[in-house]
């Protein structure tokens, strides 16, 4: 079921975890359409840069609640962040060699990752969260 264009099948139950994966799926969706559109490069760049950044971001997020309530899953949980960032940069390399078809299929295998983590992993942090009384879920 989407809401606003988020699908909340593929929430965590942690309403601050979820406007962050919200938009994290927004700029990747943003950087598949300007690729398939062959918009400008500058633009496709744009929209990268931001993806990368805004991910390092919300895994730092991620992890520092994790730290700060001694989440028991916090060591699996952060190496899927390196993983998933790991990919992120391969992407960014197809990018960068113009490698399109290639930047096109990675994005779409880094939503399916994302989408997994987000129902499996981020699911089981939001859980822990709520249950801790942290925030709303």
């Amino acid at each position: 079921m989407k809401d606003n264009g988020f699908d909340v099948d593929i929430a965590s139950g942690f309403r601050g975890l979820d406007s962050e994966h919200h938009l994290q799926l927004e700029l990747l969706t943003a950087f598949r359409r300007a690729v398939s559109e062959a918009r400008p490069r500058d633009e496709i760049d744009e929209i990268l840069d931001r993806l990368v950044d805004y991910t390092q971001v919300h895994f730092g997020s991620e992890q520092m609640l994790m730290r700060l309530y001694q989440y028991p899953q916090f060591a699996q949980h952060t190496e899927d962040h390196d993983d998933t960032v790991e990919e992120m940069q391969a992407l960014r390399r197809a990018h960068l060699q113009g490698a399109e078809g290639l930047a096109v299929a990675s994005a779409e295998r880094l939503a399916e990752r994302l989408n997994l983590h987000i129902t499996t992993a981020d699911r089981a942090l939001g859980y822990f969260l709520v249950r801790l009384g942290v925030g709303p879920g």
